[in-house]
């Protein structure tokens, strides 16, 4: 038997598995997993950083390279954003993080919305700019750096491979879907921005009781503390 062959069948056995003893727990840990790796796609990140200078020339008529500064600037918070999170990760609540980063992207991005759609474009251009910052720095201080760290925490030791795998496909999964309709959606609202950043708002809304509901707390447990946590889901 061979190494790929054994590691699916074990990971079938723990996905069966409802004993509350190591290696339990392995069905909600994937569906925690896909779910995190999802709406790490679905708020809409890697569409804005696509097709953020797109948002500019087509919303609001920037000239091609005035729009790729406002690209530039917004990596920049990325960045440095992520930066910090990578400091202070360990010093808080994995959960705490996702809710605040799902928090803040939740509120900028109906904020956001709202302008665009009742208010002047013409003069909307630097709120909006300001308003994606946030977003921006609301995800990447949580689900950016945090997704990726959880999914290497929830799933047992000899399972551990396949299951991140399991969730790194979701999250490509989420990357295509997101990529490949975010300029449809900006075409189908008139190009105005407001309407894509509406439908990233609500998964961004929608991410915060699926953390609270099915999402375990790790930051500061041992792996068996945490396989009794998922048995327990």
């Amino acid at each position: 038997m061979d190494y790929t062959t054994k590691s699916c069948r074990e990971f079938v056995t723990v996905l069966a598995s409802n004993e509350p003893a190591p290696g339990g727990g392995g069905a909600s840990a994937l569906v925690a997993a896909i779910g995190i790796m999802l709406f790490q796609q679905l708020v809409g990140i890697n569409s804005v950083i696509y097709f953020l200078p797109q948002v500019f020339i087509k919303g609001f008529g920037f000239p091609e390279g005035d729009a790729i500064w406002v690209s530039v600037g917004i990596g920049v918070v990325n960045f440095v954003s992520t930066i910090v999170a990578t400091l202070i990760m360990d010093r808080f609540p994995r959960k705490g993080m996702l809710i605040f980063g799902s928090i803040v992207m939740t509120v900028s991005l109906a904020v956001l919305a709202v302008m665009n759609f009742v208010g002047d474009v013409a003069v909307l251009a630097v709120p909006t700019m300001i308003l994606i910052a946030f977003y921006i720095l609301g995800f990447a201080v949580s689900w950016g750096p945090i997704a990726w760290v959880l999914i290497g925490e929830i799933f047992p030791l000899s399972v551990r491979g396949i299951g991140s795998s399991f969730g790194s496909a979701a999250n490509w999964l989420g990357n295509f879907i997101v990529s490949q309709f975010f300029l449809v959606l900006l075409d189908a609202f008139g190009n105005n921005v407001g309407g894509p950043f509406a439908i990233f708002g609500v998964f961004s809304a929608l991410s915060i009781p699926f953390v609270m509901r099915l999402v375990p707390e790790t930051n500061g447990k041992s792996l068996e503390e945490i396989e009794e946590e998922m048995t327990k889901r």
